[in-house]
C-alpha cells in the first residue's frame, strides 16, 4: 500500500515519530514536511500550502498527519480526492498549559476539534494525553454562549485510541564505564526547558538534596 505522510512541524518528537513510522513500515510512503517553527501559522496555514504541493492525493491508500495541520481545511480543498485520514495528536490546544498571564486562543482549540471530526482515526501519544483531551473538551464546548455542538465529544471519542511513540535505542548491550562512588552523581533533566515542565521544582529538589548533605 502507498501512504501520504504530511508533517507541518518536522522537528523534535514530530520528526522522530514520522521517520520512525516510515522506517519500520512495510508500506511505501511519500513524506511532505514543513520546518518546525511558527506553530500557530502552521496550524492555520499548512493545509492550504500542502494541498497544492501534493499533485494527486487520490493515488494514496491513506493519509497520516499530525494535529498541527487543519485536516478539515485539507479535506475541504481536496474533496473526494482526499484518502482516508489518520491524525496523530502529539499535543492538543485544549489541555495544553498556558503561560502565566495568557488566555486561550479559541481558534486553535476549534482546529483540534474539527481535525478530530474530519479524521477517520484519531491517535494520541499516551493514555494520559487522551484522557486530558476528552476531559477538557466538554468544558471547551460549554464556553460557547449558545448552540453548543455537544455531540462532537462522543463522535471523536468513538474513533480515538492510543499509540505510544517508538523509542530508537541502539541494538545490543550498552557498555557503561565503571562508576566511582566518590564521584558526584549525574542528574539528568530530560524535559523541555519550559514553564509547563516546572524546572523550578527540579531546582528546589536539588537544593533540598544539597542542604541535606
Amino acid at each position: 500500500m502507498k501512504f501520504l505522510f504530511l508533517e507541518p512541524f518536522y522537528g523534535g518528537s514530530h520528526r522522530d515519530f514520522a521517520d520512525g513510522w516510515i522506517k519500520h513500515s512495510r508500506h511505501r510512503f511519500d513524506l511532505f514536511t514543513l520546518p518546525a517553527r511558527f506553530w500557530k501559522w502552521r496550524m492555520r496555514g499548512a493545509a492550504l500550502y500542502l494541498a497544492k504541493k501534493v499533485q494527486n492525493p487520490a493515488e494514496y491508500d491513506g493519509l497520516i498527519t499530525s494535529s498541527l495541520l487543519s485536516l478539515s481545511d485539507l479535506k475541504a480543498l481536496w474533496g473526494g480526492d482526499c484518502p482516508r485520514a489518520l491524525v496523530y495528536f502529539h499535543e492538543n490546544q485544549l489541555s495544553y498549559p498556558l503561560p502565566p498571564g495568557e488566555t486561550m486562543d479559541y481558534q486553535f482549540g476549534f482546529t483540534d476539534v474539527t481535525t478530530g471530526l474530519a479524521a477517520d482515526r484519531v491517535l494520541f501519544n499516551s493514555q494520559t494525553h487522551m484522557d486530558a483531551f476528552f476531559g477538557s473538551l466538554p468544558g471547551f464546548i460549554k464556553m460557547m454562549p449558545e448552540y453548543r455542538p455537544n455531540w462532537v465529544v462522543d463522535r471523536i471519542r468513538a474513533k480515538a485510541t492510543v499509540l505510544y511513540p517508538g523509542c530508537n535505542y541502539p541494538a545490543g548491550p550498552v557498555k557503561l564505564r565503571p562508576w566511582d562512588l566518590d564521584e558526584p552523581p549525574l542528574i539528568i533533566w530530560n524535559h523541555r526547558w519550559e514553564f509547563d515542565k516546572s524546572p523550578e521544582t527540579f531546582f528546589a529538589a536539588l537544593e533540598s538534596v544539597l542542604s541535606a548533605g
